[in-house]
């Protein structure tokens, strides 16, 4: 494939946002501050192919939004980039639908040279939204951005999806869920109770 997946993806969130911005309320959200224990997920069916968008505060992945300084808060950044990458840990979809990861892609200003040895296939192309102002006396709110594409053998079997994205980050209490399925379009709210999606 030609295009590079964050190029892709984006496009396909773009759509999405598109047909959304219809909504007042969406609209709304989108210019809604940063929100701690509150994300964003956004699905995107095209063919075999299912494009997964998932953008989290980092206090609720790390515990914390600045630059790690200790190495306490580089192993957790370390560790929950670990997690972030186990797309199994994080999503689980129905067996008949075959579905495969193909690839990750992490996006954080909290990254650091040492937190990403070792996953050097998961590195984003050097397009972080996030500018690295640390020095600056300005609040930074700090967010992990992650994209995943899956390759599915039988996308039509993806009647649902279960986020799992709660088990794994105890701090996060809701997922505004925005989709675009061939079945159609939808937008749902996640919790770490009702994390079932279904198409």
């Amino acid at each position: 494939m030609t295009v590079p997946i964050v190029k892709k993806v984006r496009s396909l969130f773009f759509l999405i946002l598109v047909v959304f911005m219809v909504k007042p309320s969406m609209a709304e959200e989108q210019h809604q501050a940063h929100e701690h224990g509150v994300g964003k997920l956004n699905i995107a069916f095209e063919g075999q192919e299912i494009e997964i968008e998932l953008k989290a505060p980092a206090a609720d992945i790390v515990g914390f939004e600045h630059e790690p300084k200790t190495e306490k808060e580089k192993s957790q950044v370390t560790k929950a980039i670990q997690k972030l990458t186990q797309a199994s840990i994080m999503f689980t979809f129905p067996m008949a639908a075959k579905c495969q990861l193909e690839k990750v892609e992490i996006e954080s200003a909290l990254q650091t040279e040492e937190s990403t040895t070792g996953h050097k296939e998961h590195e984003h192309n050097g397009h972080d939204k996030h500018e690295h102002n640390e020095h600056d006396k300005v609040e930074v709110h700090s967010d992990f951005e992650v994209h995943y594409r899956f390759m599915c053998g039988a996308p039509k079997l993806v009647t649902y999806l279960d986020v799992l994205f709660f088990k794994e980050f105890k701090s996060a209490h809701e997922l505004d869920v925005q989709y675009i399925t061939p079945k159609g379009q939808g937008m749902r709210e996640l919790t770490p109770t009702q994390y079932r999606l279904n198409f």
